[in-house]
């Protein structure tokens, strides 16, 4: 349940979504990309109604990355990323040469172009996740959404892949856990407890030692590295238990 959500995407922005498990942090991805759609309000994309685009636009538009990654039985890492193509396809044309090279491209800034021909279905919940980014950059989105991006990834790919994200020239919105990954690579930052919007701004405006512990009920101390806040946590006892 969401409820008073309100805030506006500069085109081409790294936007973080803080908030502690059950905050909504996924809810409100899934209403971005219309798997739930809102019982009021209204979402605008370039100005336009989120429920007014067909499935096509919004397909053309949008990427979608998910914290789960989905059954892919038989297909190689090379047929789902290709699956990114669909959207600027007709129903019979096939994938041209200039897009084969793309998509090597994708795979190769994920990491996996060497995987290209094995099964997804193998491949590590890590490797999932950079063959299921490939192939939302292939799409070629104006606004990528990502549920927890590095949720399964070990430190060098959650560096690989936010750095990638970065360069992106799309708008990015991915939810985070690691509130220092989303300091370092965030314009701006949505924080929301309980279903709620509690701070929305820079991560200097919205990471500080009273909002974390507001909405985390942790103990925390913010310094700034290079005008970067770095978040570090009482491990000494701690509060109890909410």
């Amino acid at each position: 349940m969401l409820d008073n959500i309100d805030f506006n995407v500069n085109e081409g922005e790294f936007i973080g979504v803080l908030g502690p498990n059950g905050a909504g942090k996924t809810s409100l991805l899934k209403c971005l990309y219309r798997a739930v759609l809102p019982s009021s309000g209204n979402i605008f994309v370039f100005n336009q109604p989120l429920n007014s685009l067909s499935i096509k636009q919004c397909a053309k538009t949008i990427a979608v990355v998910t914290q789960q990654a989905p059954e892919c039985f038989g297909l190689s890492v090379l047929d789902v990323v290709s699956l990114g193509l669909l959207p600027h396809k007709t129903l019979f044309e096939s994938a041209s040469q200039q897009d084969k090279l793309f998509i090597d491209e994708c795979l190769e800034r994920v990491g996996l172009l060497d995987k290209k021909l094995t099964d997804f279905s193998i491949l590590s919940g890590g490797q999932q996740q950079r063959a299921l980014l490939a192939k939302a950059l292939v799409q070629r989105p104006k606004i990528l959404l990502l549920d927890e991006p590095t949720a399964h990834l070990d430190i060098q790919y959650q560096v690989q892949v936010l750095s990638l994200l970065k360069a992106q020239k799309c708008t990015v919105i991915a939810s985070f856990h690691d509130l220092n990954l989303a300091s370092h690579y965030s314009d701006k930052i949505v924080l929301l407890n309980k279903g709620k919007q509690v701070a929305v701004g820079t991560p200097t405006e919205v990471l500080t030692s009273s909002f974390i512990e507001d909405v985390y009920h942790v103990d925390a101390q913010v310094s700034l590295e290079n005008n970067i806040p770095y978040v570090r946590y009482d491990y000494e006892g701690g509060n109890d238990v909410r």
